[in-house]
């Protein structure tokens, strides 16, 4: 056998055990999530690339200059607070939208003509009107 039959059959045997091990591995957090009395069903979303996985469209206001940053987080009241420690201005969650990264992707998309830096945005008002027909803060608790 030479050196690149060699380096095929070990990746391809390393492989195997690879996928073996997230067989076994997803399968006793399974048995252990059926003993808690859950279903494991409930927890395979979980297991979907982030940008898949529900989550919420941030809006966050700078008080300073006005500017809304539009970001994606499973967490915006979180996301907020670290926001909040890089920063030398007060931000203020003005909105949510429940979705996924896509969500994220298509709103900076809409709303490129207002773009000033990054995930920065100037507070336009048809900006302020999408986000206000599409909050949904109460609805989650996010106040």
């Amino acid at each position: 056998m030479n050196f690149y039959e060699m380096k095929q059959q070990t990746s391809n045997w390393l492989e195997s055990e690879i996928l073996n091990f997230n067989s076994f591995y997803y399968s006793e957090i399974d048995t252990k999530v059926r003993k808690m009395g859950l279903n494991p069903a409930d927890f395979k979303e979980k297991r979907l690339p982030k940008v898949l996985k529900d989550g919420f469209v941030y809006f966050i206001k700078s008080k300073k200059n006005g500017y809304i940053k539009i970001g994606w987080s499973t967490d915006p009241l979180l996301r907020l607070k670290t926001l909040q420690t890089g920063s030398g201005d007060i931000l203020i969650l003005i909105g949510c939208i429940s979705g996924t990264r896509k969500l994220e992707g298509k709103v900076h998309k809409v709303m490129k003509r207002l773009k000033i830096h990054h995930e920065w945005y100037l507070p336009d008002k048809n900006l302020i009107t999408y986000i206000k027909e599409r909050d949904c803060r109460d609805e989650y608790g996010l106040n």
